[in-house]
């Protein structure tokens, strides 16, 4: 009994029977694939979508004149076998291709400055950013909306260090003039506190963190807003240690949005040293 392919001829299931075309001229009859014979060889969706040219492999036997089809199976094509990969791979695409759309869309509705803000620590905590401290809007008066951190992965020491706030006014380099000279100043330092309270059912609870910082690590000072990102200062500063240059950058939030489409698009894996480097060019 030899192994053979051919193509299906007819598909009759209420009779319980399936049509394989003859392999040559030579062979008078198709052959029949008996119920008790498929049934036991493909599956249940398989019998939903066989259709007539389908190619198949079967044991072929011949008996009394007749030819009869055993051990079934499907031949799936290279188009066929890798179409699942093909679906996952476009199903993602689509996925977050629409997550972008719906942060953009949702930016583009942002008017307060509060969602503002909220949406910020969002978008920095959907790329991955190993330490990020946002300080509580209700606590935020005069002080930044956070500071983030970006660690080396192979020796986990800062590889970029930033404090940010956000803004929707126009008119924000006056107004955060002396703000950006704090942030300057304290990202010099070698640790940062934040001090604030919240209320947690009807209890006020005090809050303090101690923020360290490293002198290796490059420093910028970002305010993100919706306009064009530009590098606004570079200010080389002294501490106890060493000579410090520290960045004052504009950075338009779209911009953070296309880096997070790239890093969720791309299909290598991505290190969040990588992340830094782009962060620290943007």
């Amino acid at each position: 009994m030899a192994i053979v392919e051919s193509t299906i001829k007819s598909i009759d299931l209420i009779k319980g029977e399936i049509i394989i075309n003859k392999l040559n001229d030579k062979q008078k009859k198709d052959f029949i694939c008996k119920k008790e014979f498929y049934i036991k060889y493909l599956e249940v969706s398989q019998l939903d979508t066989l259709k007539e040219g389908d190619s198949v492999s079967f044991i072929a036997i011949e008996k009394a004149g007749n030819y009869y089809a055993n051990n079934i199976k499907l031949i799936q094509s290279n188009e066929a076998a890798i179409m699942p990969n093909v679906k996952c791979e476009r199903s993602i695409l689509m996925f977050t291709n629409k997550f972008i759309k719906e942060l953009e869309s949702t930016l583009a509705s942002i008017s307060s400055s509060e969602d503002f803000e909220d949406f910020t620590l969002f978008v920095l905590k959907s790329l991955g950013i190993s330490e990020i401290y946002a300080v509580p809007r209700n606590n935020a008066a005069g002080r930044a909306d956070g500071v983030f951190k970006v660690s080396n992965i192979s020796n986990n020491t800062p590889k970029l260090e930033v404090i940010y706030d956000c803004t929707l006014y126009s008119g924000w380099e006056e107004k955060k003039k002396q703000q950006i000279a704090n942030y300057v100043t304290q990202i010099c330092r070698n640790s940062m506190n934040i001090d604030y309270e919240f209320i947690e059912r009807y209890i006020t609870k005090k809050i303090k963190t101690s923020i360290s910082f490293n002198n290796n690590s490059e420093k910028q000072i970002w305010i993100i807003t919706k306009n064009a990102t530009r590098t606004i200062s570079e200010e080389q500063l002294e501490n106890s240690e060493s000579d410090l240059l520290v960045k004052v950058r504009e950075i338009n939030i779209s911009d953070l949005i296309k880096l997070l489409a790239k890093k969720l698009l791309d299909t290598k894996y991505i290190k969040i040293d990588d992340i830094a480097n782009e962060l620290k060019n943007l």
